[in-house]
């Protein structure tokens, strides 16, 4: 060993961590971690504040290929607070970036990967949909938004639909050849055919 050995280890910059509390682990038998034996699971509890920092962060599950004596495993990821080992029912995810988030879905490269996002974007594949609900059961919605291949559908069900402007509101079809505009002082309708019934 070298007598330089120890600058050659020294850390390069120094960074204030934030308080976090000390979190103590659970008594309970952990296994992975080289334990030997284990069920191909990593699992860690601690009763108290879990935190971690880096330049880059960075969580992937590569998932498992079917062979003739490895069963299948689905990639995944999952993000749950509440209802999970404490079961309480006031658990609460935030996403946060500075500068902008952004939820994908689709195939690799599509949609493609981008760093300019300035705000929320939220997009998928060219064959998949987009649904937002309020209420569990997507038949007994009482809001549903609709985005897929047919087109955009908006059903409040048995709630109202409301839009509003200060200025004004504009519904055009085939690049306005038919419209509806609706300012202050008047409404406008346009078409190669106007009905009124």
């Amino acid at each position: 060993m070298t007598d330089n050995f120890e600058y050659q280890c020294r850390r390069r910059f120094t960074r204030q961590q934030p308080v976090v509390e000390e979190a103590v682990m659970n008594e309970k038998e952990l296994l992975g971690a080289g334990s030997g034996g284990d069920d191909g699971k990593g699992i860690q509890y601690y009763d108290g504040v879990w935190g971690g920092d880096g330049t880059q962060v960075h969580l992937t599950a590569g998932g498992v290929e079917e062979t003739e004596n490895v069963q299948a495993v689905t990639p995944l990821i999952s993000l749950l607070a509440g209802n999970g080992h404490g079961g309480s029912d006031d658990g609460l995810v935030t996403v946060r970036g500075s500068q902008g988030v952004r939820i994908t879905s689709g195939p690799l490269g599509e949609p493609q990967e981008v760093d300019d996002t300035n705000g929320v974007e939220i997009m998928t594949g060219t064959a998949q949909e987009i649904h937002i609900n309020r209420g569990l059961d997507s038949d007994a919605a009482q809001g549903r938004i609709t985005m897929t291949e047919e087109g955009i559908g908006i059903n409040a069900k048995a709630g109202r639909m409301s839009l509003s402007s200060d200025y004004g509101i504009q519904l055009k079809v085939a690049g306005g050849t038919s419209s509806i505009t609706l300012t202050a002082d008047r409404i406008v309708i346009k078409g190669p055919m106007v009905l009124i019934n």
